[in-house]
């Protein structure tokens, strides 16, 4: 009975959230509905507070003015979180967004939900079958409408969210939609086409950083004329601009063989001391991205493996493909054998046996550099006994927040999903729903004061939940060095990183 009035008065609630103009074609970009914005709201102070530490916009003088007509194409990394970091970068501006249609069955109400605040079907041949292609006519329809009307609309090219630091093959289907609002507009206006790159400190868990970064918006009216004439080749100019840009905005690995290696590089203090040596701050996100993309460039530079062409198949979009054997979201390479040195590189053989260690041990590179004293220890112990009783009270909301996803998470075939089942859980369910549950059984038994202070207190909860977790974590550490000190194990694993500092050391001086 309960889910029946809940759906209702979603329904009910974000048909008014729709607010769109059916009497005049141009929309009043200032009359965004009051749910619509209290919504979002919402949704910007979990994600921006919550879900992650430090959330960057950048290059925002580069969008548009409200009024012309913007298709946003963006690199898609992240699941959900990618098009929420999008929309947040946005204040007095409702957009919409092209997303897979496969959520949008999930009820009656979800896809009333999803319509409302702006999010359109994308129909896959691989996930709703070649039958359900013919239903994305109508999401262009609409798409092009909005543009021709002076709207946003954000789209992934890719056609899916990738699952590393890469950047998929992109449909032409995007520039085809630009180019047909054009076209409404009896190629009288221009439609701008603007370059998006979402980047993450991690992809995985909560309290990561995240960034958004836009780069020079592309105007269609200099293509008009050859699209009339050749509409493919028109097309295919506009969408290597759009490319280049959101190769050079976006970190992004070519040597996928060694993915993790790199990865690991990176993120470690050979990373960090690199970050620094160049006079950037490696905690702040857009310095690190900018320092991590020179030495990854620098090292698939000098091991040879930069000349590695690779492509990454998404069937999903049924785009153009010839070979039916090849796997959905497999790497392929296509490269001159003659151009690529033979045999693992040495640095890589010595990240290896760094990152092996380590794991080993049960430890990370914090424990390594400044493992804890007994003091140390002995107050971690103590603050966390001291806690507890807070730590227990966090449990609701957290043990559905995030304890639950978590677990669920790895039986997950995709984890890149993991910030998507987490935002959306908390956003639609944790926070509302646990809310309601906890005031109507706290308020008659301790009253309304405690019972809507703890209400509003469930983000912070979370937060404290999570770190106190961790901190329970480094503890479980600081022991685990310690056991392999006394074993002799970290005078192997300090020789290990030295032999891998001094490996990469020759790779990056003879880049210089």
């Amino acid at each position: 009975m309960l889910s029946r009035f809940c759906q209702a008065g979603c329904v009910e609630l974000f048909e008014k959230m729709e607010g769109r103009n059916t009497v005049n074609k141009k929309r009043d970009f200032k009359a965004i509905p009051l749910a619509y914005r209290c919504f979002k709201a919402y949704l910007r102070f979990l994600f921006e507070h919550v879900m992650y530490k430090d959330v960057r916009y950048l290059h925002m003088e580069n969008v548009p003015e409200n009024g012309i007509p913007t298709l946003i194409a963006s690199n898609h990394q992240n699941g959900l979180c990618d098009a929420l970091a999008i929309l947040m970068s946005f204040k007095e501006r409702k957009v919409r967004f092209i997303v897979r249609a496969d959520v949008f069955s999930l009820s009656p109400a979800a896809n009333k939900f999803l319509r409302s605040i702006g999010l359109l079907p994308a129909f896959r041949m691989n996930h709703e079958g070649e039958n359900a292609l013919k239903n994305n006519a109508s999401t262009f329809e609409d798409s092009e409408k909005d543009l021709a009307d002076g709207n946003s609309v954000v789209i992934f090219p890719e056609g899916g969210h990738q699952t590393g630091h890469w950047l998929g093959n992109f449909s032409f289907g995007y520039t085809k939609m630009a180019f047909d609002s054009a076209e409404m507009l009896n190629f009288e206006s221009d439609v701008m086409i603007l370059p998006s790159c979402n980047h993450y400190s991690d992809y995985f868990g909560i309290r990561q950083k995240c960034l958004v970064e836009y780069g020079a918006p592309i105007s269609l009216k200099p293509y008009y004329e050859l699209y009339k004439e050749k509409p493919r080749t028109a097309q295919r100019q506009v969408n290597k601009l759009v490319c280049e840009q959101i190769k050079n905005m976006m970190f992004r690995v070519r040597d996928l063989e060694y993915y993790d290696e790199l990865e690991f590089i990176r993120n470690s203090s050979y990373g960090e001391e690199y970050a620094r040596g160049k006079g950037f701050d490696p905690d702040y996100l857009p310095d690190k991205m900018t320092s991590d993309k020179e030495l990854v460039a620098r090292l698939e530079e000098k091991t040879g493996r930069d000349k590695i062409k690779y492509f990454i198949l998404s069937k999903s979009t049924g785009w153009d493909i010839e070979n039916e054997n090849l796997e959905e979201g497999k790497c392929y390479s296509i490269v001159n054998p003659d151009e690529v040195p033979e045999g693992r590189p040495v640095a890589y053989e010595k990240v290896k046996a760094y990152r092996n260690g380590l794991e080993f041990a049960g430890i990370d590179e914090a424990e390594l550099d400044s493992p804890g004293t007994a003091a140390e220890i002995f107050g971690k112990i103590l603050g966390l006994i001291l806690l507890l009783p807070l730590a227990i009270v966090a449990l609701w909301p957290s043990i559905v927040s995030w304890f639950f996803p978590m677990r669920f998470e790895k039986k997950m075939e995709d984890r890149m999903f993991q910030g998507t089942l987490l935002m959306a859980l908390n956003a639609l369910f944790v926070f509302p729903i646990l809310g309601m549950i906890t005031l109507a059984v706290v308020w008659p038994l301790w009253g309304f004061i405690p019972a809507i202070c703890w209400v509003l207190l469930f983000p912070a909860l979370c937060v404290f939940e999570w770190n106190y977790v961790k901190w329970l974590g480094s503890l479980r550490k600081d022991f685990a060095f310690r056991k392999a000190l006394r074993s002799g194990k970290i005078e192997d694993i300090k020789k290990a990183r030295s032999e891998m500092n001094e490996e990469l050391d020759k790779l990056l001086k003879y880049a210089e």
